[in-house]
């Protein structure tokens, strides 16, 4: 793969093959707490068929480097959170959107369990 990606994007493509798509394809559902086993099979399922589509956008790599510093959650750039996760600790990316504590919104996690 050449050359280590770098995170420079600050806003998202807007003409990617997504452009029309269902929200929940590029966000699924996944966790075992929150969702039914069919909202589980169905979420799997749209996140299969969502990184298909990128797979052919011709945006893809553009989408990718905004993930990387801008998004955790959903699939960018025909990427998953985990995947995401992984090449900005393989490549140093810093993310860069800030945290609800950062924004000053007085929203304490710890003392929200």
């Amino acid at each position: 793969m050449g050359e280590p990606m770098k995170a420079v994007a600050t806003t998202p493509p807007s003409n990617g093959a997504c452009v029309g798509k269902s929200v929940e394809m590029w966000f699924p559902n996944l966790n075992v707490y929150e969702a039914s086993l069919e909202e589980i099979r169905q979420g799997r399922k749209n996140m299969k068929e969502a990184i298909q589509i990128c797979s052919t956008c011709n945006v893809r790599v553009q989408c990718l480097e905004y993930a990387l510093s801008w998004e955790r959650h959903g699939i960018w750039g025909g990427t998953s959170e985990s995947e995401r996760e992984s090449m900005r600790r393989k490549n140093n990316i810093p993310f860069l959107r800030p945290s609800i504590q950062e924004l000053g919104l007085g929203f304490n996690r710890a003392t929200t369990h």
